[in-house]
């Protein structure tokens, strides 16, 4: 069964298998240029107010005002090393990289703080500055939680393509 018609959404996948990326550098920057996609940053948007002040959901005692931006959970970098992903057609690159599942909204402070790092990884803003704030712990732990799951349905999603 398909999740919303994306291939290989359909059940909790299988584990990850994470080796050397696959993909040129170039390859990399080209797709880097056509993910997340606008229907994606829309997406994460729903239901924002970019207009009014809002509590960064990330980021403890931080408000932001603006756009969310629409984030990978499980890495662009790390998709990029999933086992199989180098051999798919750009095309199909694309659909695993703009897979709507594995986004979420974070503030332009969070998603610059976190980068291609893990939710396990990420775990303070502006470390070791005056600045330094611990991300929210229940935050974290939920998205770690869903980075697990995810990264299975990604890799699976890989696996489904393999077998076209």
């Amino acid at each position: 069964m398909e999740s919303g018609g994306v291939k290989g959404t359909g059940d909790s996948g299988i584990p990850p298998r994470y080796g050397e990326r696959k993909i040129t550098g170039e390859e990399y920057e080209a797709l880097r240029k056509k993910t997340p996609t606008a229907k994606i940053r829309k997406q994460v948007n729903k239901g924002h107010n970019k207009k009014i002040e809002t509590e960064d959901q990330a980021l403890p005692g931080k408000t932001f005002i603006g756009s969310l931006e629409a984030d990978h959970i499980v890495s662009m970098d790390r998709i990029a090393s999933m086992d199989g992903f180098g051999n798919l057609t750009e095309k199909q690159q694309l659909e695993v990289l703009n897979n709507p599942e594995n986004f979420t909204g974070l503030s332009k402070s969070a998603n610059t703080s976190k980068q291609s790092k893990s939710y396990e990884e990420w775990t303070h803003y502006k470390k070791g500055t005056p600045d330094e704030i611990e991300v929210s712990l229940d935050f974290r732990s939920k998205k770690i939680t869903r980075e697990k799951q995810l990264e299975r349905i990604l890799q699976k999603q890989i696996d489904d393509f393999k077998k076209e």
